[in-house]
């Protein structure tokens, strides 16, 4: 089995500083390494964002290997409306999910509210996996999704069926 190394958080192997986001990303996009990044210790949404420019931009920079990156609750880091001090951070993600094939990147976006997530970066999903959505506006958002890329009836069926759907 291939070890999953936890940087940060609660369960962390290795912990996280605020200032370690770009040595971070440097190591991750220049070696294979396994791991989960959680920065849900490091304080305020803006050190948070502030890891995260960091972190991005210098994986962005050094990845050139095939790499899955995961982002969950991506709409604190692709935000559709960026709060103050998050457009850089923005428009890395938008980046790395509209032009890192070539840097090997395959980046995931998890989020349970689609409505918040910045538009130009979730009309660049190549699938999308919906569970239980009951808020009209995150409906809207996944069928703003559906439209270029399913018949108009099969949308409209699949829609119709995300508020009953089970959770999880």
């Amino acid at each position: 089995p291939c070890p999953v190394v936890v940087f940060g958080g609660l369960h962390a192997d290795v912990g996280l500083d605020a200032g370690m986001g770009a040595a971070l990303g440097r190591l991750i996009g220049t070696h294979q390494i396994a791991c989960v990044v959680d920065v849900s210790d490091l304080g305020s949404a803006a050190v948070r964002r502030g890891f995260m420019t960091a972190f991005t931009e210098a994986l962005f920079a050094a990845n050139t290997e095939p790499l899955h990156l995961v982002l969950d609750e991506a709409d604190l880091w692709a935000p559709q409306r960026a709060q103050p001090g998050g457009q850089a951070l923005l428009g890395r993600i938008e980046e790395i999910v509209r032009r890192g094939r070539v840097r090997g990147f395959v980046p995931w976006l998890i989020t349970q509210r689609p409505a918040v997530l910045h538009k130009d970066v979730l009309s660049q999903a190549d699938i999308l996996v919906s569970m239980k959505l009951t808020a009209s506006q995150d409906r809207d958002a996944v069928g703003g999704w559906i439209e270029g890329q399913a018949d108009r009836a099969e949308g409209k069926r699949i829609l119709g069926a995300l508020p009953r759907l089970g959770q999880g």
